[in-house]
Parts: structure tokens; sequence; C-alpha cells
């Protein structure tokens, strides 16, 4: 029988005497969690308006204000007594509302593992989070709350100014998101491995099984949260726009796995699901973390489908076009699907991963605002 507090007893146990990777990973991306939705929370500080201009729409310098700090000395800066819009009632609200929906997540992992014909009747959540001998089981689930934690940002983005109204539309959003995510990473895993049913390579501690659908989860995580962010005039209006979001940028996702799958030149479902090559699990889970960082700042910043879709089918070409040169630059030694299919080398399959998410988060940056696109309007 457990306990939650002999579960977390356990759990830093098997962290600090055992050395359980898996275990550590999700403590740790318990606490991204929460700094993610903080993060969401918090609103722009406009005290110093002549010091910082405006951002995304929340400041507006004052008439003839520099937009340099030349209008603001240090002394100025330091003595400032403004404290940032983040201490609201809807915080601590969506602080609760985030706690919940990590306990659901794991309610939800505890009925997917017992409803699998392929995993024993005897199999215990608690027991494998906390086991030293099993890390996928650890590192799926981190993934399942990184990908929560994402849908709830989303959906704080633009808070009611009624209490009773926002916590309604959070808990309503959330299920919405929550279902989404579970969807996009049902049609990643079946693109890839032609299943959706991974729990018995968990539970026999397939990392690379665990590596892609980590990657694959979070990947979810980021489409959903552009589709969920904004607001809307009605929530026939809202739920529409999302589903169509939705649906285009995991319409992106798929064709973008399709063409992963073209470019390498062996069989990633065998090398992941029956070989349990870890290099393949994380070249192909951080390659989706890298297409899907693309395909989210894309939803958010072009409303316009007519541009959003040529855009992003850029940004992925380019992302295509960094692994040509990741494979003849950065590795010389040797090909990089050698490295990662022959060698198993994740070290490898780890630079190129790296490589691809950097270069995604740099075209972001070089994305330009669609005029008409705060999504709080």
């Amino acid at each position: 029988m457990h306990c939650a507090p002999c579960v977390q007893e356990a759990l830093w146990k098997s962290i600090i005497v055992h050395r359980n990777v898996g275990a550590a990973l999700l403590v740790g991306t318990l606490s991204i969690t929460a700094v993610l939705t903080l993060r969401a929370l918090y609103k722009e500080n406009c005290a110093l308006e002549s010091y910082r201009p405006g951002v995304g729409g929340q400041c507006t310098p004052p008439a003839g204000a520099s937009p340099y700090m030349t209008s603001v000395n240090l002394g100025e800066l330091l003595s400032s007594l403004a404290v940032p819009s983040i201490f609201e009632w809807y915080v601590p609200i969506s602080l609760a509302v985030l706690l919940l929906q990590l306990l659901l997540c794991k309610a939800f992992f505890h009925l997917r593992f017992r409803s699998s014909p392929a995993v024993p009747r005897s199999f215990s959540l608690n027991a494998a989070l906390s086991d030293p001998r099993n890390d996928a089981v650890a590192v799926s689930f981190a993934a399942a709350c990184a990908a929560a934690a994402l849908t709830l940002c989303g959906v704080v983005t633009c808070p009611d100014p009624h209490v009773g109204r926002f916590v309604l539309g959070l808990l309503l959003w959330l299920g919405i998101g929550l279902g989404l995510v579970v969807a996009s990473l049902c049609l990643n895993t079946l693109a890839m491995l032609h299943t959706c049913r991974s729990e018995a390579a968990l539970v026999d501690n397939n990392l690379a099984v665990a590596a892609f659908e980590a990657g694959s989860t979070i990947a979810a995580g980021l489409v959903v949260k552009a589709a969920v962010t904004g607001d809307s005039p009605s929530f026939g209006v809202g739920l529409a726009t999302t589903l169509l979001y939705w649906s285009v940028a995991q319409a992106f996702m798929l064709a973008a796995i399709g063409l992963h799958r073209l470019l390498t030149r062996f069989d990633l479902q065998a090398a992941i699901a029956a070989d349990g090559n870890f290099a393949a699990g994380v070249s192909s889970g951080m390659t989706l973390v890298a297409l899907a960082v693309v395909v989210h700042t894309g939803v958010l910043r072009f409303p316009s489908l007519a541009v959003l879709a040529p855009v992003v089918a850029a940004g992925l070409l380019l992302l295509y076009l960094l692994r040509v040169l990741v494979d003849r630059f950065i590795l010389p030694g040797g090909a990089l699907d050698d490295e990662v299919s022959r060698d198993k080398n994740w070290g490898a399959a780890l630079i190129e991963g790296t490589c691809a998410v950097s270069v995604a988060l740099i075209l972001t940056m070089l994305m330009p605002v669609e005029p008409g696109a705060d999504v709080c309007d």
C-alpha cells in the first residue's frame, strides 16, 4: 500500500541512494512546470516606460520618449518601487489548477498502463516511478507533466476578469487542450512507430521509446498551447478556431514526420521499438520538439492561414537543411545516420537535436509579427 508521503520519500531515496535518473528528471520537470505557469501569468511591469518601450502591446512609452536606455539612469532604475503585476487573484487559482492537472496526469497514466493487455496486472505506477531499474516510465510521465503545463500556459494567457468565468473557462479549456495533447501524441506515435500503444516497451525500460515519446509529447504540448492561446467572442468561435489551428499545426507535424522518415537512411521504427536504440529515440524526439517550436510560433504570430502555411513550411525545410550541415561539418567523423543506427551514438544524436532546437529558436526570433496578431484582442 502506497501513500503520497511514502512515495515521495522513496522517490528521493531512489535519486540519492540509487541514482535514479528517471526519478530525478521527473522531480526537475515538476519544478519547471511551476516556473512555466508563473511565467505565463506574469504581466509586464510598465512603470519605467521610457526605459523599456512597449513589448507585445502591453506597455506604451510616453510621447517623445527615447526607445533606448538614455532617459533613465541606473540610480532611477534601481530606486523604482514598481511591483510586477503577478500578485493577482488568478495566480493562486492557476497554480492550484496546475496541481490538479498533474494529479490527473498521474491518474491518466495509471489507467493507461492498467488498461493495456501487454502490461502485467501487478504493475504499480508508484513503484515504477521510484524503481532505479526503470527510467522509461518516469521519462514519459515527466514529458506528460510538461505538456500539461504548456497547455495551461496557453489557457491562462488572456485571463477573464470575472472569477467565476475564469475558473469555468480554465477547467473547460484545459480539458479540451489535454484531449488534443493525447490525440497529437497518438497521431505522432502512429506515424512514426505504427502503433499508439507503447506501454509494454516503457515497462520493459525501452529508453528509445521513452525518449521518442517524451519529444512527441512535448511537441504536442507546444502545438496545443498555440492552438488554445487567445481570446474569442464566444465559446463556439473559440472552439472552432482552436480545432482549426490544431488541425493545421498537426498536419504540418505529420508531414514533417513523414519527411524525417523519408530522409533517414535506416528504419526508425525498428531502431526505436525493436532494437531499443536510444540514439534514434533522442534524435527523433528532439527533431519533433524543434519542428513544434517553429509551428508553435507560426500559429501565434500569423493568424492568417494563407501566411502561416508558407512561413511554417519554409521553417521546417530550413531545419532539414540543418541536418545536412550537421552531418557534413559538425560530425565529420562519420555519417550521422551511421552514428545513430550502427554505433548507437546518443551523443551525436544529442548534438543533432540540440542544433535543431537552437536553429528553431533562432527562426522564431526572425519571424515578423503579422499586423493584428494580438491574441488578447
